[in-house]
């Protein structure tokens, strides 16, 4: 696995997050995860998923960057959100 900064480059406003380390397989795999816990909203209405993304995230993935910043550790399996960073208003 290796460690990713993924941050927006869009607007950020209140109440959002603009950016998040990961545990990642690839760029790829980290262009496409979210800055929160995935498991909290699987019980979530598919509607609000929708809406957590699009207000807490993106929904661009060309509004995305991505920059490799080293190996992870041997302990991180599977894609892992290790920190993230939230604009509370």
């Amino acid at each position: 696995m290796n460690l990713y900064l993924v941050s927006r480059t869009d607007e950020i406003d209140y109440d959002e997050y603009d950016s998040f380390v990961c545990a990642a397989e690839s760029e790829e795999q980290a262009r496409k995860m979210l800055p929160f816990d995935e498991e909290l909203v699987r019980e979530e209405t598919e509607e609000n998923i929708r809406n957590l993304i699009f207000w807490e995230w993106t929904n661009d993935l060309n509004k995305i960057k991505v920059e490799y910043i080293g190996k992870a550790d041997e302990k991180y399996k599977k894609p892992t959100v290790i920190l993230s960073s939230f604009n509370a208003g």
